[in-house]
């Protein structure tokens, strides 16, 4: 476990400095840790997926254990909101690039078996979006078999409104079906629940 996170921070580290705002400042910091974490002095038990089931909502748990790893990506401003710049689609879009290249770099380089991302909320919202990553899917895909340079085609991020429109089309085909709205409710043991809920709609 010791191996894991020191290497996941070192990605963190490593994948968070390249990204940057149009002023050169770092977009976002990001904090990595392995599970179980806290919410609250709370530890998170259970990952849980909601989805629709004919429709009925069904809820699957998601194992999660020292095989995992979470990050969370967190601006200057108010409950980790980017506190300069506006909201944009492109810079959603390099949030989602920068997501994807963590959880790229964490599957090839540990043996993790998802990666749990948090997303930055625009100001004056409270945080709620987040992706989860799963080897799994990613393995299906082929795309951990192709080298990084084949998926993000430049090794330093371009600027949020100059991301080439293919690889845009990539990140995007990717990144959409993997990231949710995320809740915290409790268990009967007192322990608390990280549920993701799928999206209709993009975060914008």
């Amino acid at each position: 476990m010791g191996l894991t996170q020191d290497r996941i921070q070192q990605i963190a580290l490593h994948v968070s400095a390249t990204y940057r705002m149009p002023s050169g400042h770092q977009l976002v910091s990001v904090s990595a840790s392995i599970p179980p974490v806290y919410q609250n002095d709370l530890k998170i038990t259970q990952y849980i997926l909601s989805y629709n089931d004919g429709g009925q909502t069904s809820y699957q748990a998601v194992p999660i254990s020292a095989n995992n790893a979470l990050y969370e990506m967190c601006g200057l401003g108010p409950r980790c909101s980017i506190d300069s710049g506006k909201a944009t689609p492109e810079r959603l879009r390099l949030l989602r690039r920068e997501a994807l290249e963590l959880a790229l770099y964490t599957f090839h380089y540990t043996g993790v078996g998802s990666v749990v991302t948090f997303l930055p909320p625009k100001k004056g919202e409270q945080p709620q979006w987040v992706f989860l990553f799963l080897r799994t899917q990613f393995e299906q895909q082929g795309i951990l078999s192709k080298p990084l340079s084949a998926i993000l085609s430049e090794p330093t991020p371009p600027p949020a409104a100059a991301i080439p429109a293919t690889e845009a089309a990539t990140i995007d085909g990717i990144t959409e079906p993997d990231l949710y709205r995320f809740r915290y409710t409790s268990d009967q043991q007192g322990g608390v629940l990280l549920v993701f809920d799928p999206i209709a709609q993009s975060a914008g």
